[in-house]
């Protein structure tokens, strides 16, 4: 019953709460926040037009949020990812389903390669 009770939360409150957060203050938002790297060298970071993009997807939007940041739906999907793992890893404590869910090292060189080459790409 507990873990049924801390699934519920995990799963279908606090996401929608987020969500809820997000879409408030996108809403209610003036501006963006600004880059640091980007004010710093002039290039763009990885992260650029990622907030943007979570409005753009918040609103429905969805080919506009790949042309502000090319990689957005990767990231969700690995936000998402690792959100599922450390839910059912920390809080249910659910061992099995943690270790179908675990990440390789590969795959995190992977990811952290493919960030780096667009970060070099998008600032040819």
């Amino acid at each position: 019953m507990k873990t049924i009770i801390i699934r519920l939360f995990s799963y279908v409150v606090l996401p929608f709460l987020v969500l809820k957060t997000l879409f408030i203050f996108f809403q209610n938002s003036k501006g963006m926040l600004s880059c640091n790297i980007k004010d710093l060298t002039g290039l763009d970071c990885p992260g650029c037009g990622g907030q943007r993009a979570i409005s753009a997807i918040l609103k429905g939007d969805f080919k506009q949020a790949f042309y502000y940041n090319e990689l957005i739906y990767i990231y969700l999907i690995v936000i998402i990812y690792l959100y599922i793992f450390y839910i059912e890893k920390y809080l249910v404590k659910d061992e099995q389903i943690a270790n179908r869910l675990i990440v390789s090292n590969k795959f995190a060189f992977y990811f952290l390669l493919i960030i780096i080459l667009f970060m070099i790409i998008r600032n040819i």
